[in-house]
């Protein structure tokens, strides 16, 4: 259930960039700033007063603290974190082989499936930020 909220929560994160790489030349944190102020004249046009102090905040914090260097470092943080993942799901399921557990082993591949899968989704994230804020 976290794997999927967090690959939700990621691609939540990253088609607005990906969105503005297409049809709009902004990029990085200009990208993310444009998308939030996208998202408050939505939550004012709908009346949506927690969500539009929530996005308020969020804006806030954008222009404040972030940078292309920034976001690019966070999703290098990303792709190490998932990198021990698959590490630890690795050994998990060379545990579960070692105990003979035909359950266990089923369930360690399908767990080791998973943190396979958000590893290639963050370097995919990676590089394609990498390419895109280096080539302005």
């Amino acid at each position: 259930m976290q794997t999927h909220f967090r690959a939700y929560l990621t691609l939540a994160l990253l088609l607005p960039l990906a969105a503005c790489a297409e049809n709009n030349p902004q990029i990085g944190c200009a990208a993310k700033q444009t998308e939030l102020e996208q998202q408050i004249l939505d939550a004012r046009n709908r009346d949506q007063q927690a969500r539009l102090r929530g996005l308020e905040r969020a804006l806030s914090a954008v222009q404040e603290h972030c940078t292309d260097s920034g976001l690019i470092a966070e999703a290098r943080d990303k792709l190490q974190a998932s990198e021990t993942e698959v590490a630890e799901r690795r050994q998990d399921l060379q545990q579960a082989h070692a105990d003979g557990d035909s359950d266990d082993i089923h369930k360690r591949e399908h767990k080791l499936a998973e943190a396979l899968q958000e590893r290639e989704q963050h370097r995919a994230e990676l590089e394609q930020l990498e390419r895109l804020i280096n080539a302005q």
